[in-house]
């Protein structure tokens, strides 16, 4: 986790070096373009791990598939297994920006987060949606320092629409950012989220929530339970996370699937939401479908369906004895419950994705008639490479080429080894006549397959494809030291070290790979050499684990020279 938060934090700043070259997203009408079908939206997804804002990703992409569009979901994560998706799922490797493998035939592009927002711009595609779910930019915002408030208020006037998931959540961006945002609401999976066939048995407090997100005052769950058990009831705290916690309260269930989260809330006595702020939280309309009660602060999300005393029990934020007073109240008040219980019902009812993904889809249509305004042209480029490209990878080239800030685009060439290994490289491509900005490219695509008169290794390569492994790590120790470039150097390694594996010496090739671990952790193609390790060592249980790890990583694209692993 430590690497891959180290990874995130470098695109971070890849990105903010270039923010200040990236104009405000202008669109123009798209003319003489026959119709096309279906429509392609594609949403970029900063992470994939179980939470509300995530779950209404995946059901957007879902719902708007069974519409007949085309959608595609772009992560540096693998796809996860918590939630089943029927929509295109496309991994792009940590180490390469993110909006570097949207594809070229992109009708709708969505954000989801509004560190995405410049380099979903600079990609100038397709129009950019933002979809604002809500976070400390939105309900916390008098705490936020000038430096990130002033950053945030300027990519916020980046993309061309915005749109949010409450009324109060589009009230707040106007207010913040001075921009209109149109609302389409979250809604629920009624084949997941229906009515309990009876009440239960167990008096169990539901909370969900991580405890890496304080705004979620799990805590104050955990205590208002122990204030009722004090007062002489029999109830239980079971809190629903998606990571193991640190510190366990109650009983706790860990990253449950999408099917027994529903069975979860069936079976719960009250549901406690006890935020400080959401912008359309899921969890308490969740609740109210499965037929349990639920109390909630007044947060300004929940009141975009919640009504006190209606469908729910407002206490205020904090108040933990209030909270208390406010469970024992349901589990004495037996009018009181069913009467929550049949309101709740009925709220729920209102917030289907029957209803709402049509609108969804129909403002998508309307997006997709415009297209980005150029802001290169092909006359500021000269090409320095002498292949030609198919018109679909040129297509690609040319969508980067029309929007990037960059001075110099590199694309990655194609390697075969023998039968048993490909490797990319990655060369400059093209150049801008007139620089501007100092800055690189890459282009994650797969393109020409180069011939071996053109590797820098050749001769060391030539040895390998004979099994002259002993002359080839002379010769790539030469290379070794004469390289000055860091990851150049790890290139060079990593050909040391497969030799040696290939020469059967792996005492001296698990050597290296612990030196080449600690210099280079990034490099995904040392932990590829580390699985060959394991293989030829019977290891299985490790060989599982680094396997685990490239999966999450991708290719090493970070790096001069990587193997493709996929």
């Amino acid at each position: 986790m430590y690497l891959i938060n180290q990874l995130r934090t470098k695109e971070f700043h890849w990105r903010l070096a270039r923010f200040k070259y990236i104009q405000k997203q202008r669109l123009q009408t798209i003319s003489n373009c026959p119709t096309k079908q279906p429509l392609h939206v594609v949403y970029l997804l900063g992470h994939v791990s179980v939470c509300g804002g995530v779950k209404v990703l995946f059901e957007h992409a879902n719902e708007l598939v069974k519409q007949g569009l085309r959608v595609s979901l772009l992560s540096h994560f693998p796809q996860p297994d918590w939630f089943s998706i029927t929509a295109d799922y496309l991994q792009v490797p940590f180490g390469i920006e993110l909006a570097r493998g949207i594809p070229h035939d992109t009708d709708v592009l969505v954000a989801t987060y509004w560190d995405q927002l410049s380099a979903c711009v600079e990609a100038c595609i397709a129009p950019v949606v933002y979809f604002e779910q809500g976070d400390f930019h939105l309900w916390d915002w008098a705490t936020v320092d000038s430096a990130k408030k002033d950053l945030i208020y300027r990519l916020y006037q980046l993309p061309a629409h915005i749109i949010t998931c409450s009324e109060t959540g589009a009230k707040k961006i106007q207010e913040i950012f001075h921009r209109e945002a149109l609302v389409f609401h979250n809604a629920l999976n009624d084949q997941i989220f229906f009515p309990k066939e009876s009440d239960s048995r167990d008096s169990y407090v539901l909370g969900v929530g991580s405890e890496h997100t304080a705004f979620k005052r799990i805590p104050d769950i955990w205590q208002a339970c122990q204030l009722v058990q004090n007062k002489g009831y029999n109830v239980q705290f079971k809190w629903i996370t998606q990571h193991p916690p640190l510190n366990s309260m109650g009983e706790v269930v860990v990253n449950p699937s999408q099917p027994q989260l529903g069975e979860e809330y069936r079976q719960g006595r009250i549901y406690v939401c006890a935020s400080e702020y959401e912008t359309f939280p899921l969890p308490p309309l969740e609740a109210m479908a499965c037929g349990t009660p639920v109390i909630t602060t007044p947060n300004d999300g929940v009141k975009a369906y919640g009504l006190d005393g209606e469908n729910c029990l407002f206490f205020q934020t904090g108040n933990t004895t209030a909270l208390a007073e406010k469970i024992i109240l349901l589990l004495e008040n037996r009018e009181l419950y069913q009467h929550l219980q049949q309101q709740g019902y009925q709220t729920a009812a209102r917030f289907k994705w029957s209803l709402i993904i049509p609108q969804l889809r129909n403002f998508y249509g309307k997006v997709a008639l415009y297209e980005p305004v150029a802001i290169n042209s092909p006359s500021d480029w000269v090409k320095l490479i002498p292949e030609e490209f198919s018109q679909k990878d040129q297509q690609t080239i040319d969508c980067l080429l029309r929007g990037t800030v960059a001075d110099l685009i590199y694309l990655p060439f194609t390697y075969q080894i023998g039968e048993d290994l490909t490797v990319m490289r990655w060369y400059p491509a093209y150049q801008r006549i007139v620089a501007t900005s100092g800055q690189s490219d890459y282009l994650y695509c797969g393109f020409k397959t180069r011939s071996l008169e053109n590797y820098p290794y050749r001769e060391a390569v030539g040895d390998i494809l004979v099994e002259k492994y002993g002359e080839a790590i002379s010769k790539f120790k030469k290379h070794l030291d004469q390289t000055s470039q860091s990851r150049e150097a790890a290139v060079v390694l990593r050909w040391v070290i497969w030799c040696l594996l290939k020469d059967n010496r792996l005492s001296e090739a698990q050597t290296l790979l612990q030196k080449g671990y600690q210099a280079y952790p990034s490099y995904t193609d040392i932990y590829y050499l580390y699985g060959l390790l394991f293989q030829q060592l019977g290891s299985n249980e490790k060989l599982r684990a680094i396997n685990n790890t490239i999966k999450t990583l991708g290719d090493a694209v970070a790096f001069p020279e990587f193997i493709v692993t996929s």
